[in-house]
């Protein structure tokens, strides 16, 4: 499997999980710096000024630049369709729309990502949904 390179369009996404060979590579590109902003927030002055210039996905996850890391030998479709097992659609869209009417917020997005995460996300869902419509 070829190394794949995260782009800003990939960083704009709600969720991104990344392969285990995929990189970043933190140039001067606008996008790349604008998209890393939306997604960690202020993180990405500690980004700017600490990491390296390429990260690998370890360091995306870390980071919290990814929300997860597709093992190798696994196909994108294979680990989506684990992933979303027994996940309600309908949770996902709501809280994937919450979080992009309030501009992606971080805390949002980690939250988020954690609940899912976790593997059992319904009720924790639940009251995450409940928390953000206040």
């Amino acid at each position: 499997m070829a190394v794949k390179v995260v782009t800003a369009d990939d960083l704009r996404a709600d969720f991104l999980a990344v392969g285990e060979d995929a990189v970043l590579e933190l140039r001067s590109d606008a996008a790349i710096w604008i998209a890393l902003t939306r997604r960690i927030g202020r993180e990405v002055l500690k980004l700017h000024l600490l990491a390296e210039r390429m990260l690998d996905a370890q360091t995306m996850l870390r980071w919290g630049v990814a929300d997860a890391i597709i093992p190798s030998g696994t196909s994108e479709e294979e680990w989506l369709a684990q992933f979303m097992a027994g996940r309600d659609e309908e949770a996902l869209a709501a809280a994937a729309m919450l979080i992009r009417r309030r501009g992606g917020d971080p805390l949002e997005r980690s939250e988020f990502a954690r609940l899912f995460a976790a593997g059992v996300p319904q009720p924790h869902l639940r009251n995450f949904l409940t928390r953000a419509k206040r």
